[in-house]
């Protein structure tokens, strides 16, 4: 298993202690999956070998939106499918990543969630994932 020194942090004190701060960031990273709520959901997603229900539960038992939202939360982390998208505003969000095509207005709110001011935060980050990159390069 590879340690600090590994990655040229050997003798420089403050490199190390960057590194310490960043592992422990992507350790307490909370995730969650956020959807719209579908009919029979639950049957549909088994039948795709997938378990909706704890995230369900999740959505419905957690203010997620809240945690989201607060800097200091662990929630870092979200998979959205259309919730959130669209009139959603957490200032401290600085990374999108789009994975499906979008046009006109819902893709202006989206690279706007990435782009709020906020303290610390010097501008947003919109990633374009292949599949997307495939069907806009079509057009």
């Amino acid at each position: 298993m590879a340690t600090l020194t590994t990655y040229g942090a050997k003798s420089d004190p403050y490199r190390i202690r960057d590194l310490r701060e960043r592992l422990d960031v992507i350790q307490t990273t909370d995730m969650a999956l956020i959807v719209s709520p579908g009919q029979n959901e639950i049957d549909q997603m088994k039948r795709l070998g997938l378990n909706i229900a704890p995230h369900r539960k999740r959505m419905n038992d957690e203010s997620l939106d809240e945690k989201f939202k607060e800097p200091t939360d662990p929630l870092r982390l979200v998979f959205v499918c259309a919730m959130w998208l669209t009139g959603f505003d957490a200032p401290s969000c600085s990374t999108v990543y789009l994975d499906k095509p979008m046009r006109n207005h819902t893709l202006m709110q989206t690279i706007a969630r990435a782009n709020r001011v906020f303290p610390g935060k010097h501008s947003g980050l919109i990633v374009i994932m292949p599949t997307s990159l495939l069907h806009w390069s079509k057009r």
